[in-house]
């Protein structure tokens, strides 16, 4: 099975459902999916950093603009729904979602966000919230699928503390701990986000090197993941290693980035993983393929072919 397509559909439908209350329909075959990678991997382009590489007309270009027409055209549907229901004092899931939060006036100016700003930040969290934690759970699954004895570990888990439970609630979700190791062991070895990118506020000396002020700096998250001065036997898959999480050393994991540019999105994202990792530890057995071999594009630790794994449905336990 290819399982980073189903993810991103999946993770895509869960996005619009949350933060828009809106059905993307993306498991039903809408096409929105390509459109939204597109975007993605055109964001974390290494060329897009160069001064007015945008308006060239390369094939990445291109498609940028179509994708980012289809985006625009999906948000503009979104927002005009929403509006509907909120002038027909309609609640959707009966929650203050991401977009109704948008609509609203800011508490200290009164003043709305124009719909130009509102599309924006709907398209960016609509693109960033999916593409990130599908890529996370598709090699999750890759890595389980090479290590049975941890997914025997989350199997019984989940099992054991799911148990009887026909509808777990988030704080049933949140006691399985060794189910929050797989992911974040899962995410120090591929981080969605291959680099994070600064800009030096200031002339800087960093190592022996002179960084002068303006200078984007490219920091290679996969990289500083795998250290052996951070980790012990680093490139092993080892979910045991997050018992000690405490004692690890600050900035050696950066999936999530750190400081005031942390992701606004980490906990809803943890959370969402750890249940659609718990229903497929639940109900799934994930196998190698043995004939696959993991390559990696540039964009968004993306595989350069789909990532395959065998899935089995788990026999019903007692």
């Amino acid at each position: 099975m290819y399982v980073n397509k189903e993810m991103s559909m999946m993770a895509l439908d869960v996005i619009g459902r949350i933060a828009f209350g809106f059905d993307f329909k993306a498991m039903q075959g809408s096409g929105l999916v390509p459109h939204a990678e597109r975007f993605m991997q055109e964001m974390t382009n290494a060329f897009a950093y160069i001064p007015f590489w945008y308006l060239l007309p390369t094939p990445g270009n291109n498609s940028m603009r179509k994708a980012m027409e289809v985006m625009t055209a999906k948000a503009q549907e979104v927002l005009s729904v929403r509006r509907k229901q909120l002038e027909e004092d309609k609640d959707v899931e009966g929650y203050p979602d991401l977009l109704q939060v948008l609509l609203q006036p800011d508490s200290l100016t009164g003043q709305y966000l124009s719909d130009e700003t509102i599309i924006a930040n709907s398209i960016f969290f609509m693109v960033a919230g999916h593409e990130s934690t599908s890529t996370c759970l598709s090699w999750t699954t890759y890595l389980l699928s090479h290590h049975p004895e941890v997914q025997k570990k989350g199997q019984a888990e989940v099992d054991e503390l799911l148990k009887n439970i026909e509808n777990p609630t988030i704080d049933d979700y949140m006691k399985l701990k060794y189910v929050e190791m797989i992911i974040k062991e899962g995410l120090r070895l591929y981080p969605p986000a291959p680099f994070n990118v600064r800009c030096a506020s200031e002339d800087t000396v960093l190592g022996g090197y002179t960084i002068p002020k303006n200078t984007f700096i490219f920091m290679p998250v996969k990289e500083i993941q795998r250290l052996d001065t951070a980790f012990t036997n680093p490139n092993a898959f080892e979910p045991e290693r997050w018992l000690q999480e405490k004692s690890m050393k600050k900035g050696s994991f950066l999936p999530f980035n750190i400081g005031t540019h942390n992701c606004i999105g980490q906990k809803f994202a943890m959370l969402e993983m750890r249940i659609v990792m718990a229903m497929l530890l639940k109900n799934y057995e994930f196998l190698p393929v043995k004939e696959y071999k993991p390559e990696f594009s540039i964009h968004f630790m993306s595989p350069k072919r789909s990532i395959e794994v065998y899935i089995k449905r788990r026999q019903k336990q007692d």
